[in-house]
């Protein structure tokens, strides 16, 4: 079976073919076995895929709680610069005590005539 199938095409497949087997167990003596690991391994796989999607929401309910932290931590950083530059003005020198290298918190002064 090539790896590229999906899930659902190879667990139908795997159990067509314990199915075949059941149905010929008698003419099918000596494969027995094979076809019991096989059933095994579908339940394995079953349960698998329940762990999987249960990961996959325990992940997305993660996401949105860290964009959630993200999103109230921009606002309250946002704020405090907002309360610094009310404090210190637009322009000052301490303003610059709370950004970060490079993020373009502080407004760029206006190009003067001789600068224009």
């Amino acid at each position: 079976m090539a790896v590229s199938k999906s899930y659902a095409a190879v667990m139908s497949e795997w159990k067509v073919v314990v199915a075949g087997c059941t149905k010929h167990s008698d003419d099918l003596d000596f494969a027995k076995k094979d076809s019991a690991k096989l059933a095994d391994l579908i339940v394995q796989a079953e349960a698998l895929d329940v762990k999987q999607e249960q990961m996959k929401a325990d992940l997305a309910k993660l996401t949105n709680q860290y964009m959630k932290m993200i999103a109230d931590g921009n606002k309250l950083s946002s704020t405090l610069i907002r309360y610094a530059k009310g404090k210190y003005g637009p322009s000052s020198l301490e303003i610059k005590d709370f950004q970060a290298t490079g993020t373009g918190l502080v407004r760029a002064r206006k190009k003067t005539a001789a600068a224009k």
